[in-house]
């Protein structure tokens, strides 16, 4: 895309629809979450869900490594690893592939 297409009026346009389907989702499965806390759905949509962090340095610039450290330090806070049916599923299996291939450093460390 280049940047005339990202400054037009009709862009700009939808990516504020976006944004706001994006709000009006996150409200909906909050209210969810709120009134079944501990529905299977609630504890599987809450465990597969990936971590928003906005750190970012004085100036605005990102801020990547603090980014990383804080996305390192809460990747397991939304797994309720007591439910069992969870391990019934993908996400513990996925979010452990990714923690160990993306978030871990892969050289072998020599002795």
């Amino acid at each position: 895309m280049n940047k005339s297409a990202a400054n037009s009026a009709e862009f700009i346009q939808a990516k504020q629809r976006q944004m706001q389907i994006l709000e009006e989702r996150k409200a909906y499965l909050d209210g969810i979450f709120k009134q079944y806390p501990d529905a299977f759905f609630t504890k599987f949509k809450i465990s597969g869900q990936n971590l928003i962090s906005k750190n970012s340095k004085a100036n605005g610039d990102m801020d990547t490594m603090r980014q990383l450290m804080y996305y390192r330090d809460h990747f397991w806070d939304g797994v309720d690893f007591n439910d069992n049916r969870l391990l019934n599923t993908p996400v513990i299996a996925n979010k452990l592939k990714r923690y160990i291939k993306e978030l871990t450093h892969n050289t072998p460390i020599r002795l």
